[in-house]
């Protein structure tokens, strides 16, 4: 369906934090995007220390107000950039990507219907990329000053224990066959071969929850995903 005609430009909604004029417009971007109840939310933000428009934060959340047609100001980020934004358990949470303040750690928001929480107490965590809730129990995957680490919490956020995981940092998680993976990078094809089998394993590995905790995928041994419905091999197979 071609909706072209449907477009309407909405605004700008950080235009009156991130000024014209200044390379600080980049901080603008909206990296992401999340419906919650009434409202749209909208990240932004620059967590790079270089320019254009580096370390950006802190800053406002704005949503737009699907009633009203209007943005609105929200919880003030106290991070340098929002990157993703989540549903989790019926709340909006937002990982906090780099943290503005000098100790290391992490913050992450979230919003309750109507009230907004703010958490500061994942320790080591200079970054909080990734969030998720799995059996019963809600996971960050984390930067830290002394490599990567996934940090889990029994009890929705109150307390955390680190796991960690050698060098640089965990990115994301990916739910795939009831199974839990947090992966740090994945490399291309020119990455496999211009890096060393050591590089590799340092920067590039995915790790699986089993028992209680993650153990790395052994790079030889692929996993294979039998009952997916994708019938696409490369889809099906996580190696390196």
């Amino acid at each position: 369906m071609d909706v072209t005609n449907n477009i309407k430009d909405l605004g700008t909604p950080y235009e009156s934090i991130y000024k014209n004029g200044t390379e600080d417009v980049f901080s603008r971007n909206v990296w992401d995007m999340q419906k919650y109840k009434d409202k749209i939310y909208l990240s932004a933000g620059n967590a790079s220390n270089s320019s254009p428009s580096a370390n950006s934060g802190p800053f406002p959340l704005i949503s737009f107000n699907t009633k009203t047609n209007q943005f609105e100001e929200e919880i003030i980020i106290e991070d340098e950039q929002i990157d993703t934004l989540k549903i989790i358990n019926d709340k909006l949470f937002i990982p906090g990507y780099d943290t503005v303040h000098k100790e290391s750690i992490g913050n992450f928001y979230y919003k309750d219907l109507n009230s907004w929480f703010k958490q500061k107490n994942i320790p080591e965590a200079i970054h909080v990329f990734d969030m998720i809730y799995y059996k019963n129990t809600l996971f960050a995957a984390i930067g830290t000053p002394n490599g990567a680490a996934i940090a889990k919490s029994n009890d929705f956020g109150k307390n955390w224990e680190l796991e960690y995981f050698g060098e640089d940092r965990f990115y994301s998680f990916l739910v795939a066959n009831d199974n839990l993976f947090a992966l740090k990078k994945y490399p291309s094809k020119k990455d496999f071969e211009q890096m060393s089998k050591e590089e590799l394993d340092n920067f590039f590995y995915i790790t699986i929850y089993k028992n209680g905790s993650f153990k790395e995928i052994n790079s030889t041994n692929p996993i294979f995903f039998k009952d997916a419905d994708i019938k696409d091999n490369q889809t099906l197979i996580i190696k390196r």
